[in-house]
């Protein structure tokens, strides 16, 4: 399972990567986590961290005697889509002098990592195709409901009435689950996730071949 919850950063050769604890933040709770990790991480560079309320973004400030690079790696690092950095390429300093460096997110500070989760399944075949065109087992897309940077994320309540005709007449066990936007394996951190499934059973209909005009009349 894919977590959210690391960051890589190279000061002047010096990596620093850090693990942010499973829980809920607000703005102001990562940033102070932010700032705590790094100077426990025992890094060569200090590091100040400010959100700015009319961009929404976060602005790093690195100081160091001597600084001459700061970049932040995308490919071991899982959070930059939350705190707005980019996901597919290195990200380094906007602004750099002698001993400061400074870095502002490219994207405004996004909490609501999807903006759907899909429930799917591998247990039986369905005849459902995704976006691209391939058959992925998703059951239903729930669409969820929540505000930037907050920290409630609930479904929207939809009394719509999804079905699907299974190829199979026989289900010994079935396994569920849910996905994000990025096809990652969803962890509610301890919360429930409720759900009702209906099956309805429908009566096969054999075709009977007939041999004469008399018989296909009496079908009709």
């Amino acid at each position: 399972m894919k977590k959210n919850n690391t960051l890589s950063v190279n000061v002047d050769g010096d990596v620093v990567v850090l693990f942010f604890p499973n829980g809920n933040y607000t703005i102001n709770s990562l940033e102070e986590t932010l700032e705590k990790l790094w100077n426990e991480s025992h890094a060569l560079a200090g590091l100040t961290v400010v959100f700015n309320e009319f961009s929404l973004k976060y602005n790093f400030t690195f100081t160091k005697t001597g600084l001459t690079n700061v970049t932040v790696n995308y490919a071991q690092s899982t959070i930059l889509k939350i705190i707005g950095f980019d996901t597919t390429a290195d990200t380094s300093v906007d602004s750099l002098d002698s001993s400061t460096a400074t870095l502002t997110s490219q994207n405004i500070v996004k909490f609501q990592r999807s903006k759907s989760f899909y429930l799917k399944t591998d247990s039986f075949s369905l005849k459902n195709l995704n976006s691209r065109g391939v058959y992925d087992g998703t059951i239903a897309k729930l669409q969820l409901k929540q505000t930037d940077h907050g920290d409630i994320l609930y479904a929207m309540n939809q009394d719509v009435g999804i079905r699907y005709l299974l190829d199979s007449s026989r289900i010994k066990t079935m396994r569920l689950y849910l996905e994000d936007d990025d096809n990652n394996k969803v962890d509610l951190n301890g919360h429930s996730f409720s759900m009702s499934l209906a099956f309805y059973f429908i009566q096969e209909r054999k075709y009977k071949q007939v041999t004469n005009l008399i018989d296909k009349l009496s079908n009709l």
